[in-house]
């Protein structure tokens, strides 16, 4: 079973409400915007989903492609509880990381430019000076993730 035939069963399972999937123009627009091309299994995810209506069972909101942006974009101004203003300063490359998804007080960035972006690790963000990667790919994380929605959750 492909990897996003066996997300969807599982949110079909659990009942979580999701996003038609992005259409071609929708996910040219993003790369144009952004100058990048997404890889396959990033563009195989928005094509089949384009994010969750609500949060799924472990409370995590993954966004429409329309949503997203590069961390500074997304982050730097947010200097609130937690405070991400300093996010671009501490993270090395951080315009090459895309906030795709949060879960309460954190969120998840996706790199999608520069050096291992054909990979797309993603990347657990808790404020402006703690990250970690979750995992090294985008497709890895999927898998953790339907193994146990809790395992990615945080570091």
């Amino acid at each position: 079973m492909e990897i996003f035939d066996r997300l969807a069963k599982q949110w079909d399972d659990a009942g979580v409400a999701r996003n038609v999937g992005a259409s071609a123009k929708t996910i040219a627009a993003f790369e144009l915007r952004h100058h990048i091309s997404l890889p396959a299994d990033v563009r195989r995810f928005y094509s089949r989903f384009n994010g969750t209506l609500e949060t799924d069972t472990a409370f995590i909101a993954f966004w429409p492609l329309e949503e997203i942006d590069t961390v500074p974009e997304k982050l730097a101004d947010y200097a609130g509880i937690p405070d991400y203003s300093k996010i671009t300063d501490s993270l090395p490359d951080a315009d090459d990381y895309f906030v795709f998804a949060d879960h309460s007080i954190w969120v998840y960035a996706i790199r999608l430019k520069g050096k291992h972006s054909a990979k797309a690790p993603v990347l657990w963000i808790g404020d402006g000076c703690t990250f970690a990667t979750m995992s090294e790919s985008f497709s890895d994380f999927w898998l953790r993730y339907m193994d146990d929605p809790d395992s990615v959750i945080a570091p």
